[in-house]
């Protein structure tokens, strides 16, 4: 609460500017693979893991690779994390696998 006569600063947090870039992963939902579409030349890691927590794939992805095989993936909903070389994750989504 502000008491009359007093001034409250308001300070909005920045959202991760590679996280701004980062388009995203697709197709979704998918199949056999997912292509990335990345901001710049660096590398990035991606995790794929069920709604258990149990990890599936962990797989670089960089714009000279911007795919990665989900085929041993069952059907059904993961989520997908992308993290920077500083192991900060940029991009966290829902994935739906159509077997």
């Amino acid at each position: 609460m502000c008491a009359l006569g007093k001034t409250t600063n308001i300070v909005k947090l920045k959202e991760s500017e590679t996280a701004n870039k980062l388009s995203s992963f697709y197709p979704n939902p998918a199949k056999n693979e997912l292509l990335f579409s990345l901001p710049n030349e660096e590398n990035y890691q991606v995790e794929i893991v069920d709604m258990l927590g149990k990890v599936f794939v962990i797989n670089a992805v960089s714009n000279a690779n911007k795919q990665i095989s989900i085929s041993a993936l069952s059907g059904g909903m993961y989520i997908v994390k992308i993290k920077d070389n500083n192991g900060t994750t940029v991009l966290t989504n829902k994935l739906l696998v159509d077997k």
